[in-house]
């Protein structure tokens, strides 16, 4: 089975991916040949519906599926990021929010810097409606990273966590990749996706060497579960199987965990 990438930027001129088609057609056929099967488009809600309209945005994607399909590539299915505002439920009520592939799965953002009043009861409200909010890249945020606890108090209450994968292999900073380690040790991390934004540089359509790093981390079956099961299962509208009060996984030695 291949991996299932639920968190992308590369529909061109939608926001801060890829300015024009070539380059995105290019980002997802690095991807397939990384070893990529399934891709979720999600361009930023709020450059969307500011920019643009749902309407136009799913034009586009049926037109860029059908560039990457004729390519051979990956296969495309539509979603968004979504950052956690107040007004984010009635959003996804209104149709102006969009989850991962119309599914009960819903890809939400988290400020970077703080950890904002109404986001416990924004996602609260989003499960009221039904939906499960996937926690995106809380490795890169600071409170997060400062508060571990915080994240895995939102796991408890049934979300799952999507971190990045160049996280893991030292493409942002140390305290992120300390804190996607350390999200990975408690059983926090349910699914690892590219967050890619460019066809070479930085924000890469690469996952091969993330999955390596979970194996190494944490074994082969749980990379398994984060590059292809979960993900696999979010896509397609399917439980999951997460037990949000399990044990984390046995420990590795402490000395897998350093570089």
């Amino acid at each position: 089975m291949g991996r299932v990438d639920v968190h992308t930027h590369l529909l061109p001129g939608v926001d801060d991916g890829p300015a024009d088609m070539e380059a995105g057609l290019r980002m997802a056929t690095l991807a397939g040949a990384d070893g990529t099967e399934a891709i979720v488009a999600t361009p930023h809600q709020k450059d969307v519906v500011e920019e643009s309209s749902i309407a136009a945005l799913r034009i586009l994607f049926e037109r860029f599926s059908a560039a990457v399909a004729a390519t051979g590539g990956p296969r495309m299915v539509l979603g968004m990021e979504n950052h956690i505002e107040p007004e984010l439920p009635e959003w996804v009520r209104d149709g102006n929010a969009l989850t991962l592939n119309g599914s009960r799965f819903i890809l939400c953002e988290p400020d970077a810097e703080t950890y904002p009043l109404y986001m416990d009861d924004t996602l609260f409200r989003l499960q009221q409606q039904g939906l499960v909010p996937v926690i995106a890249h809380p490795e890169r945020c600071f409170v997060f990273q400062k508060q571990p606890e915080r994240l895995a108090a939102l796991v408890r209450r049934g979300m799952l966590v999507q971190i990045t994968g160049s996280s893991l292999t030292g493409e942002f900073e140390a305290a992120s990749r300390r804190a996607a380690e350390t999200f990975l040790k408690r059983g926090l991390v349910h699914m690892v996706a590219s967050d890619m934004h460019r066809p070479d540089r930085v924000r890469l359509p690469y996952l091969a060497a993330a999955h390596a790093r979970v194996a190494e981390l944490a074994g082969a079956g749980i990379a398994r579960r984060v590059f292809d099961e979960i993900p696999r299962c979010v896509v397609e509208n399917r439980d999951p199987g997460v037990d949000p009060f399990a044990e984390p996984p046995p420990r590795r030695p402490w000395w897998r965990f350093g570089r």
